[in-house]
């Protein structure tokens, strides 16, 4: 057969597929370039093909496909897109795809389908939607609806998430059981235009508004975390350095920051710019000696600060600067000896402060604490002084002022 007509490019090791492609080749009507290595593919790789029936992609590495891809391909008939990774399709990606018979998008990465999808498939008979995560949360019914009036889906694609629908089949769920509730409103309402955005980072697991990147080893922040994420969990890893990588300046609904038990041992100035919104921050279990205000520059929403079980030694007047909502702050189980009088001044909102498990040295620096802990409302557990030997085991507020002191 002429390559004019039929070009196989099957098992090779292609990458990608250029702008033009084929455009010498005008009357193709079969192009494969299945089980190759491809993960971009140009906008117009495949313009001018009009006798085109048969266009085979399968077993790539294709994320997204370009806007306009399939455009002006009216003649297609079979169009295999399964075994990629395509994370979402725009709404008018196969807009003119009026003879298609058969769609298989088998095995991708895609969470939702934005409605009116499948609207300009006029002549389809066969799709292929299996083995794809997918949130089948109010932004999904459509396809139900859509399933059960056309039952041309003949894989057998089921929900993934939520786990209250996991394993069924969405054409046989009914529809007041597709529901956005709370914080479950998310992504599909951007997945007609598939932002990069509403991709789950590799390896992590999302689930609503939840991206848990825990237990991952990983060393830094992943990047391209979905920006309707409100819970990011990247405990138990290996984050030495907290870079100021913009990241939480593309994270608008943000509430929950879960950095416990990496090996954090300095948080860069800037690194929580944009993430005022955020009210939680748990940094338990890592290896912060010191702390200076530049480290929590941005945090102007955060509420509670944990900071228990890392190694450090002293806090000065300046720590806690712009934290002026932080109601619940544990530095519980550190090696703080001392803390700079009016430490806690700016945390105007603070109601419990954690100060328990230190070895703290009693003498005239640590004086002003002893006053406030006696005057002041917040609930602080009674901590105790380590040092001097004849104060040890004595609660800090319990002792006398004239106790408070140091050697000339």
């Amino acid at each position: 057969m002429s390559v004019r007509c039929h070009s196989r490019l099957e098992q090779n090791l292609i990458k990608s597929v250029p702008a033009g492609a084929f455009s010498a080749y005008k009357k193709l009507k079969r192009i494969d370039l299945s089980k190759n290595q491809i993960s971009d593919v140009a906008a117009d790789a495949f313009t001018g093909l009009r006798s085109l029936i048969s266009l085979v992609l399968y077993g790539n590495k294709i994320t997204e496909l370009p806007k306009g891809l399939f455009d002006g391909l009216a003649a297609l008939q079979l169009l295999l897109l399964n075994a990629n990774k395509i994370n979402c399709l725009r709404v008018n990606t196969f807009q003119d795809l009026q003879n298609l018979n058969l769609l298989s998008l088998y095995d991708n990465k895609m969470q939702t389908i934005s409605k009116g999808l499948f609207a300009p498939l006029r002549s389809i008979k066969t799709l292929h939607l299996a083995q794809n995560p997918f949130m089948c949360d109010c932004h999904l019914k459509w396809l139900a609806d859509y399933l059960f009036d056309n039952p041309i889906e003949t894989s057998g694609a089921r929900c993934s998430h939520p786990r209250r629908l996991a394993n069924k089949r969405i054409s046989q769920v009914k529809g007041k059981k597709f529901r956005c509730t709370g914080q479950e409103d998310y992504r599909s309402r951007l997945s007609g235009d598939c932002f990069q955005d509403l991709v789950c980072p590799e390896k992590c697991r999302c689930e609503g508004t939840v991206v848990d990147c825990s237990n991952l080893k990983l060393t830094r922040v992943p990047p391209h975390i979905p920006d309707h994420t409100t819970d990011l969990r990247l405990n138990d890893n290996e984050i030495a350095i907290l870079e100021a990588a913009g990241t939480f300046k593309k994270l608008p609904n943000l509430k929950k920051i879960n950095l416990s038990n990496n090996k954090l041992r300095d948080i860069r100035e800037g690194a929580f710019d944009g993430a005022g919104g955020v009210l939680e921050l748990l940094l338990t279990g890592n290896k912060l000696t010191g702390l200076q205000g530049r480290m929590f520059k941005g945090l102007i929403g955060l509420k509670t600060l944990m900071l228990r079980s890392n190694q450090i030694s002293c806090i000065d007047n300046s720590t806690f600067t712009g934290l002026s909502s932080v109601r619940l702050l544990s530095l519980y189980d550190n090696r703080i000896t001392s803390i700079a009088p009016g430490a806690f001044s700016t945390l105007h909102s603070l109601s419990t402060i954690n100060l328990l498990s230190n070895p703290y040295v009693c003498d005239c620096h640590l004086s002003w604490l002893g006053q406030w802990l006696k005057k002041t409302r917040v609930v602080s557990g009674n901590p105790r002084c380590q040092k001097p030997a004849f104060l040890k085991e004595i609660p800090i507020q319990d002792v006398a002022t004239p106790d408070f002191t140091c050697d000339v």
